[in-house]
């Protein structure tokens, strides 16, 4: 046969191959969060999936923007905002009447993951005049 050629292994005929290995792979892997060995592992608090509207709050409680909360565990949150890139790396989240003191501990595209540093100042209870405005957002 004249003008046959032995298949050859190109770079489109092996990611093909990477994608159904990935998909065998994936197929014996454990479905439960719980038994996975990943991040998720590592993370002192079960971290929970919710949508609820929140405030960066940062440069002595002047400035604000506005983000949404996606994950959020005892110890720390993901958050997502487009504007995420002109947040500090040390702020507050303001969330139900309540300033929570975090650290970003990464960034990818319009998310951060947040830690929580200490106890959660309320807005209603503080004696400090700066909080008053906090106090009409709830």
């Amino acid at each position: 046969m004249t003008g046959h050629r032995a298949p050859s292994r190109s770079w489109g005929v092996a990611i093909g191959l990477r994608f159904v290995h990935r998909i065998a792979r994936s197929s014996a892997r454990p479905r439960d969060r719980r038994e996975m060995t990943n991040v998720d592992d590592r993370r002192i608090a079960l971290r929970k999936r919710t949508l609820r509207a929140a405030k960066i709050v940062f440069g002595d409680y002047r400035y604000t923007i506005d983000c949404v909360i996606r994950d959020r565990s005892e110890t720390g949150a993901r958050i997502r905002s487009p504007n995420a890139a002109d947040a500090p790396n040390d702020f507050y989240l303001f969330e139900t009447g309540q300033l929570l003191k975090c650290h970003v501990m990464w960034r990818r595209g319009d998310e951060m993951g947040l830690h929580f540093e200490g106890e959660p100042i309320s807005v209603h209870e503080s004696a400090d005049p700066r909080l008053s405005r906090f106090r009409f957002m709830t």
